[in-house]
């Protein structure tokens, strides 16, 4: 089983929720749109508690205008990438 860092101890920030799924028992988490902190921040967070991420959403689209989605078009994929870190 893995905790969903989105939904569970909403009342923590972010990062905090990582201790809390260690202390609780978890090995893994996942997480939806953890895209408001930087990467390295959540791997850090991973690191320390002994956790593993099994599942994080790919980069929204761009709800304001523009292309809807780009992970899966071509030519996107630089775009993608540079969303994830």
């Amino acid at each position: 089983f893995a905790a969903n860092l989105t939904h569970l101890w909403a009342e923590l920030p972010y990062l905090d929720r990582f201790d809390a799924a260690a202390e609780a028992g978890f090995e893994a988490v996942e997480v939806l749109f953890p895209y408001d902190v930087a990467a390295p921040e959540t791997v850090r967070a991973l690191r320390r508690n002994g956790l593993s991420m099994i599942l994080l959403n790919a980069p929204g689209p761009n709800y304001a205008g523009g292309a809807r989605g780009f992970a899966a078009v071509p030519g996107g994929e630089a775009r993608n990438e540079k969303r994830k870190r």
